[in-house]
Formats: structure tokens, sequence, C-alpha cells
């Protein structure tokens, strides 16, 4: 009983004294995504003006990309379905 209740306030003094490192790991993993998606869209721009009569082909991989992240819920599902687009 002295060792339930030992964890049980260990972990009720973690969860108050230490929310910000869960906020902390959101926060970076938002901001690498924001990174990746920046990056994504410049090197896609770049293609677009080098080769410009691949433009229908980067936009529907785009579209593709947008209805995978909102549709399917399987990570490697999603891989698949854009890469076969």
């Amino acid at each position: 009983m002295g060792r339930a209740l030992a964890e049980q306030q260990f972990r009720d003094v973690e969860q108050r004294e230490y929310p910000w490192i869960i906020c902390a790991r959101r926060k970076v993993a938002q901001c690498i995504d924001a990174e990746r998606a920046v990056k994504s869209r410049l090197e896609e721009k770049r293609a677009m003006t080098e080769r410009p009569e691949l433009r229908s082909a980067f936009i529907s991989l785009h579209v593709a990309q947008q209805y995978a992240e909102k549709n399917i819920r399987d990570p490697g599902d999603r891989d698949l379905f854009v890469t076969r687009i």
C-alpha cells in the first residue's frame, strides 16, 4: 500500500512540476515540421522554375499529399499513396 501511494504521489508531482518538458517537445516537433514544409515548398518552387513543363505534375503531387494527410491515418499508407500518384 505504501509503495503504490508513493508512486502515485511521484506521478502527481512529476505532472505538476514538469509540464514544460512536454510543451517544449511538442514545440520542437512543430518547428521541425514547419521547417520541413518550408524547405519542401522552396525545392518545389525552384524545380518548377527550372522545369516548367512539370508544373502540372507538381500540382498533382501537392494535391495528393494534402488528400493523404486529411484522409489516410496510417503514415505508411499515406506515403504509399503519394508515391503511387
